[in-house]
C-alpha cells in the first residue's frame, strides 16, 4: 500500500510540474454515483456472463460510490487525470432468480479505496467558452463526448452477513486457504491433482477501468460531467468466491475459526433446509474469470486559473 501511495503521489507531482504555465489547463473534481458487480455471487437469471455480462448484472447490487482528483488538458482532444475512489460493492445469492447460485446462499459486500490515473480521449471536443458567453450559444456546442481508460491499485477487504452481524471473510480461509491440501479434482476427461491455495488471498490488487462519459460545459470554469465505466480487475476473490468447496472436516484440518464452515458452505434445499455438507471438491464459484465491477458516476469539473498565468487558447 505504502508502494501505491508513493506512485500516486509521484503522478501527481509529476504531472503538475508538466502543466506549469499553463494554469487554465488544471482542474479538480468531485463525483458521485453508483456501482454493480459483477462476481460470483448474485447476478441475474441466466447463466454467469463474464466479460462485459450485463445479462448477468441484477440491479439489487447497486451500491454507492464517490470519486475525487486533478486533471490536467495535455491536448485541446487529451487529458490526464489522477484521483481517488471509494466504492462498496455487495452481492447475495438470495437476489437473483438463477436457482443453482440461489441454493448455493452466499453474502458479501466489500468497500474498495482505488487510486490510480486515467487518459480521456476527446471523441467530440470541448470548445472554449467566452468568460461572458451569450445565453445565445448553442447547448450542443457546449457538450464533448470522450473514451476513457486508467489503471489503478485497489484495497478491498469482503465480508459475509449472519445473523445481522458483518464478518471479515479473508481471515476464514472460507475455500481451504492454507492447508496446502491435494486432493482429485473431477472433470470430464477424469480427475486431476487439485491443490489449494497455500496462503489467503492478499487484499491489494489491480484494476483497469475504461468507458465513456458526456460533459456538459456550464460555463467557463464549471462543467458536469456522465461517465460510465466498466472495471476489470486482476482478483477472483473480492466476494471471497472462487473455486471450490473445502470440508474442513472430511479432510481433517482444524479450520481458523469457528465461523469458517458456517461462511464456507450455506448451502440450502429447495424447502430452505440446510444441505447435507459439501465434498471437498465440489465447485463453489469460477475461478476462471476474475472480478469485475460497473460504475456510473455524474461528476463535478472545476477548472482552475491563476491570476498571474496566460489563458490558455
Amino acid at each position: 500500500m505504502k508502494r501505491t501511495l508513493l506512485l500516486i503521489a509521484l503522478l501527481f507531482c509529476s504531472t503538475i510540474v508538466f502543466g506549469q504555465g499553463s494554469p487554465d489547463k488544471h482542474g479538480v473534481y468531485f463525483g458521485i454515483g453508483g456501482n454493480v458487480f459483477c462476481g460470483d455471487l448474485g447476478g441475474g437469471g441466466k447463466d454467469a456472463a463474464h466479460f462485459l455480462g450485463v445479462r448477468d448484472i441484477n440491479t439489487s447490487s447497486f451500491r454507492p460510490a464517490l470519486q475525487l482528483g486533478y486533471s490536467y488538458k495535455l491536448y485541446p482532444n487529451l487529458a490526464v487525470r489522477a484521483g481517488v475512489m471509494w466504492l462498496r460493492v455487495y452481492g447475495s445469492d438470495t437476489e437473483t432468480t438463477c436457482a443453482s447460485r440461489k441454493a448455493r446462499n452466499l453474502n458479501f459486500r466489500s468497500d474498495i479505496l482505488s487510486f490510480g490515473a486515467h487518459l480521456d480521449y476527446y471523441l467530440l471536443k470541448e470548445r472554449e467558452i467566452p468568460r461572458y458567453a451569450s445565453s445565445s450559444m448553442m447547448a450542443a456546442n457546449r457538450f464533448a463526448v470522450y473514451f476513457t481508460v486508467g489503471f489503478s491499485m485497489f484495497h478491498f477487504n469482503p465480508q459475509g452477513e449472519l445473523d445481522g452481524q458483518w464478518y471479515d471473510l479473508q481471515p476464514l480461509c472460507t475455500e481451504g486457504q492454507g492447508t496446502s491440501f491435494t486432493y482429485e479434482k473431477k472433470n470430464g476427461s477424469g480427475s486431476q491433482p487439485y491443490t489449494t491455495l497455500s496462503a489467503p488471498y492478499k487484499l491489494l490488487a489491480a484494476e483497469i477501468p475504461f468507458g465513456f462519459g458526456v460533459k456538459y460545459q456550464i460555463n467557463k470554469k464549471l462543467s458536469l460531467c456522465l461517465e460510465g465505466a466498466y472495471h476489470v480487475t486482476t482478483t477472483d476473490y473480492i466476494d471471497d468466491c472462487s473455486s471450490n468447496y473445502f470440508n474442513w472436516d472430511e479432510s481433517g484440518f482444524t479450520p481458523p475459526s469457528e465461523l469458517t464452515t458456517q461462511f464456507a458452505d450455506r448451502r440450502i434445499n429447495t424447502d430452505g433446509s440446510k444441505a447435507s455438507p459439501a465434498k471437498t471438491g465440489e465447485k463453489r464459484g469460477n475461478s476462471g474469470y476474475n472480478d469485475a465491477f460497473v460504475t456510473f458516476i455524474v461528476t463535478a469539473h472545476y477548472r482552475i486559473s491563476s491570476r498571474h498565468g496566460r489563458h490558455s487558447r
